[in-house]
């Protein structure tokens, strides 16, 4: 049987409450977690514009 390494990949962890969204993100290789500023929650959504601008620059694969 062939061993096959999965391939690096960061992912995104959210904390949703009534107020803030928190984020955190781990490094590729799931070894360590940074911590990201807190998203204020809106009616109008654009939380969400902010937490894809973190999946960009931080090369985000999932989310947890």
């Amino acid at each position: 049987m062939k061993f096959i390494k999965p391939k690096p990949r960061s992912v995104l962890g959210l904390d949703i409450g009534e107020k803030r969204i928190g984020l955190a993100y781990s490094d590729a290789l799931n070894i360590t977690v940074s911590i990201l500023p807190a998203v204020r929650r809106s009616k109008d959504f654009t939380e969400v514009n902010i937490i894809k601008k973190h999946i960009n620059i931080h090369n985000i694969k999932g989310i947890i």
